[in-house]
């Protein structure tokens, strides 16, 4: 395509049905909206995935799909038909909570089958309750699996556990060589970093894809169906009546729309925060307007709140450090919106589905919004 381009606030939703950048009737030419979602439809029916490059000299638009003798090796023929299956995902929370799409998928190939997924302790909370598991391994490298020998105690763990499928969502150095180490038989993930080690790799595309996408052109290249873009997180009854007891409940609060904002998050990379000053005007400017905020945050964002209540003229309900990450995602579902960097939080609040404020600073907004985002993007 030579025209102008495709509009950044128009990139998530290009293949949408009846979907058209430019939707006025003075356009040069017709359409119904519908071709791009067709196609969509088409090359994911075939395993495939369709993606797009655009600039202000036009578009191109291409997909892949996946060789035959890949698809007939997904299904490995020297391991049962109920394998003992191992995903590796040890990033932070946002990044495991983009993963559950792809945990679901993997359940959907197996669902007779012994699924165990390897997390970073901080990630733990956001899968404990995921119905699609069976067990998972808590990797940390700062405690009990520190040092060569607490890794060769997990690896020991591994071999004594005998796995059939190494399915890597990390794709690092550390995941492709402990699967080959621990001896199990078939290895999928992306050849990248130590990639010879797998025997079921897959190329890396040909651009870079939003973290879903990316982990879907993996699953699909290796033979597996996906199951949508959409995101989960599984509070019990005990988060939600804590979020219950946090928040004041009476006649009078109920009848107040309530929005939370969470100006922590990105601890290692503080330019994608907000500048405090204009968190503490957006508070005053929401109460201004008789809506209730809350304020969310880590325990170790309990001084940043303070700073922040500090140089706010009215008074927000400070959550910082009260809650857990099911006890916050509780906390979000009563909210009417929620205000929040390119961090986990923006994550978490797509998958419960609250309209959200999404903050950008210097990283890309359509690489980074999780795909079932609702809401706006500051940038």
């Amino acid at each position: 395509d030579r025209g102008p381009g495709i509009p950044d606030e128009f990139k998530n939703q290009i293949f949408g049905k009846f979907a058209q950048a430019d939707s006025s009737d003075t356009r040069s030419r017709g359409g119904t909206g519908l071709g791009l979602s067709i196609c969509k439809a088409i090359v994911e029916k075939l395993g495939g995935e369709i993606a797009f490059q655009t600039g202000k000299d036009g578009s191109v638009f291409y997909f892949d799909l996946p060789e035959w003798k890949e698809l007939e090796s997904a299904q490995p023929k020297r391991v049962s038909s109920k394998p003992r299956v191992l995903i590796w995902k040890l990033s932070a929370v946002g990044d495991v909570v983009l993963s559950t799409p792809s945990l679901r998928a993997v359940r959907r190939q197996f669902p007779q089958s012994p699924i165990t997924l390897v997390v970073g302790r901080p990630a733990f909370d956001a899968v404990a309750r995921c119905p699609y598991l069976s067990d998972i391994i808590v990797y940390d490298r700062t405690r009990k699996d520190r040092g060569l020998r607490g890794y060769w105690s997990f690896l020991r763990g591994l071999q004594q556990r005998a796995f059939d499928v190494s399915i890597d969502l990390q794709n690092s150095r550390l995941t492709h060589a402990s699967a080959w180490l621990a001896g199990i038989g078939v290895r999928v993930g992306y050849r990248r970093k130590l990639g010879s080690l797998l025997n079921r790799g897959v190329r890396l595309p040909r651009v870079v894809l939003a973290p879903v996408a990316h982990q879907h052109h993996l699953l699909r290249s290796a033979g597996f169906v996906t199951d949508g873009e959409a995101l989960e997180v599984w509070p019990s009854p005990m988060d939600e009546a804590a979020a219950r007891r946090l928040l004041p409940n009476g006649p009078a609060e109920e009848e107040r729309p309530l929005v939370g904002l969470h100006p922590g998050g990105s601890g290692r990379w503080r330019t994608k925060r907000w500048d405090l000053q204009r968190w503490a005007a957006l508070c005053d400017a929401l109460a201004e307007r008789n809506i209730r905020v809350v304020i969310t945050g880590s325990p170790d964002e309990e001084d940043l709140a303070q700073r922040l209540v500090g140089m706010a003229r009215s008074s927000p309900l400070v959550l910082v450090g009260k809650t857990n990450l099911m006890e916050l995602a509780c906390v979000m579902k009563r909210c009417e919106a929620f205000v929040a960097h390119d961090s986990s939080p923006l994550h978490v609040a797509a998958a419960v589905g609250v309209p959200t404020v999404a903050l950008f600073g210097p990283t890309d907004p359509p690489r980074h919004l999780p795909p079932t985002f609702r809401g706006q993007v500051i940038s």
